[in-house]
């Protein structure tokens, strides 16, 4: 037998869903695309990769031009850490200070359309956003400018 005892458990459920979609839509996190340039030492790096770890704890990267500038996208706002790596274009890893090794600093050395000539070696720290020292804040589109010491 149908009864309507309790007309208002529908509507109840109904605001329940709705509120639970309008804070999940509220929950997304505002983003942004941050850009600059990278050098080491006065000179721009030339090749490589820009990896960031964001406030939200997941990395994200970008591909450094030719120019110098990189840039990254839909990052989250919040403070972010840097780190820089720059394989060898010619495919001989070299680390900084000198001697050759396995390991090329902050990666494994691959090809490049940059010419070998234009490409120098950076500490190895500078590839772990943990211990580069390169810091910055996302708000909306930002402009990061990296100096690796």
């Amino acid at each position: 037998m149908f009864t309507a005892t309790r007309p208002w458990r529908g509507l109840v459920a109904l605001v329940v869903v709705l509120a639970a979609l309008a804070a999940a839509g509220g929950c997304q996190q505002a983003k942004g695309t941050v850009s600059g340039t990278v050098t080491y030492q006065g000179k721009q790096v030339v090749t490589g990769n820009v990896t960031l770890l964001a406030s939200d704890g997941l990395p994200y990267s970008g591909t450094i031009n030719p120019d110098g500038t990189y840039k990254i996208v839909n990052v989250p706002h919040g403070p972010v850490k840097l780190g820089v790596s720059s394989p060898n274009p010619g495919g001989r890893p070299t680390r900084k200070g000198g001697g050759d090794t396995d390991v090329a600093s902050g990666g494994g050395g691959g090809k490049s359309n940059v010419p070998a000539a234009a490409w120098f070696p950076l500490p190895d720290a500078a590839s772990d956003p943990n211990r580069s020292g390169l810091t910055g804040t996302v708000k909306g589109d930002t402009t990061i400018n990296l100096d690796v010491k």
